[in-house]
């Protein structure tokens, strides 16, 4: 199969969930047999220098890379504003991207063009115009219940109309737009569900978010069993309004019963206001180079997400090291299982369930060992995109 894979930023190297989540598929789709090009914005705010690409990397995938400042502008959001569409996702659209794609669409003829986000719908005439693929988009979330979970959450007047706003115009485009694609590939059967109650979806696979267990490097001899961490972009409006939350609202609950306990904290981005909550049991580390290293000093995982969408893939790699995970409901989404996770939705709850893991650490290893089972079974990049490929190929007879 030559496949298409299309990205709203370049998903290397893979630091944050979504990059490692497109490219666990594309390392997958290599290494079952298949020819991929990869095709991407370059966002100012997620910059790589494609020439920097390792040679092994570039040897194996045929790269091609647009640049876009996606850097918020008065006028433009002023434009989107008027005519009642999402500035969110107007901001990716770029004339240059699509003089590529009709580009490479003229020079190759691809049997999948997979779209890695709901910006890339934007192009999807394009795409028709200009080949006879099949086109699939993935929805790595339900995008319009991200900004409806914030509008509910949010206590600022301007910040709560205009997150609402949003919601209606990201949730007016999903309703028109992922009809025009051949199928949709979900995160989970809830998302399915949600997208199939607001439009027309001609057929519908669900794919896990899934991780390559030869990423995974477990080294537990200098593992804390009596910390807690976390680690996620800090650019991201839901992972920002949760690590606020637990550090206004849950911790002083844990420090009150525990007060030696340290909490670190991990993100790309990471704005100064969480960098000023620094002191002696709360360590702000910004953005890290070694995930690796990250993940095998610390045991106890915390998640308090409040909103969000789709899968944290974090949380599948943190399973795939033995993490004992802390997290609320929403942070949890996807995850078929219900034993190896610890989910708790009040501030009183989650302080109690950190509280009670940090006093037991055979409780700690025990639940971390189920995770790790888990994710095994259910989540490992290969099966997943393998199954995938199978559900094309049965489906639509694209092999």
């Amino acid at each position: 199969m030559k496949i298409l894979q299309v990205c709203k930023k370049f998903p290397y190297p893979p630091k944050d969930g979504e990059m490692i989540a497109i490219f666990n598929f594309s390392e997958s789709f290599l290494a079952l047999g298949h020819e991929l090009t990869l095709l991407s914005l370059n966002t100012n705010k997620h910059y790589y220098n494609i020439k920097n690409l390792p040679q092994n990397i570039k040897n194996k995938i045929d790269f091609e890379a647009i640049d876009i400042n996606t850097n918020i502008n008065f006028f433009n959001a002023l434009s989107s504003f008027i005519h009642n569409t999402p500035y969110n996702i107007d901001r990716f659209y770029s004339v240059d991207f699509d003089e590529k794609i009709i580009e490479l669409l003229s020079k190759n003829t691809y049997d999948l063009i997979l779209l890695e986000g709901l910006p890339l719908l934007l192009y999807v005439s394009t795409f028709k115009k200009y080949s006879t693929a099949h086109i699939s988009y993935r929805a790595h979330n339900v995008e319009y219940e991200i900004w409806e979970r914030l509008s509910n959450n949010a206590t600022n007047f301007v910040k709560k109309k205009y997150y609402k706003l949003l919601s209606k115009q990201v949730k007016d485009f999903e309703k028109n737009n992922i009809p025009k694609v051949d199928s949709v590939v979900t995160i989970s059967e809830r998302d399915a569900s949600i997208l199939k109650s607001i439009t027309n979806i001609k057929s519908n696979y669900t794919a896990p978010a899934c991780i390559s267990p030869n990423n995974i490097h477990i080294n537990s001899s200098q593992t804390s069993y009596n910390s807690l961490f976390f680690l996620g972009a800090l650019d991201w409006l839901p992972n920002l309004e949760g690590i606020e939350w637990f550090i206004q609202d849950v911790f002083p609950l844990v420090i009150n019963k525990m007060p030696d306990t340290i909490v670190y904290i991990a993100g790309r981005n990471t704005p100064e206001k969480i960098k000023h909550y620094s002191n002696k049991n709360i360590i702000v580390l910004g953005e890290i180079d070694d995930i690796s290293k990250y993940m095998n000093a610390h045991q106890i995982m915390i998640v308090p997400l409040l909103s969000g969408g789709g899968m944290r893939i974090k949380i599948i790699e943190a399973m795939l090291y033995g993490k004992t995970i802390v997290s609320t409901s929403i942070g949890a989404e996807g995850i078929a299982d219900e034993n190896s996770i610890i989910r708790c939705d009040n501030a009183t709850i989650f302080a109690e369930e950190c509280i009670n893991m940090l006093a037991h650490k055979n409780k700690q290893i025990e639940l971390g060992e189920k995770a790790k089972h888990v994710a095994s079974e259910k989540y490992t990049a290969i099966n997943v995109t393998r199954n995938l490929l199978s559900f094309y190929n049965q489906t639509f007879n694209i092999h």
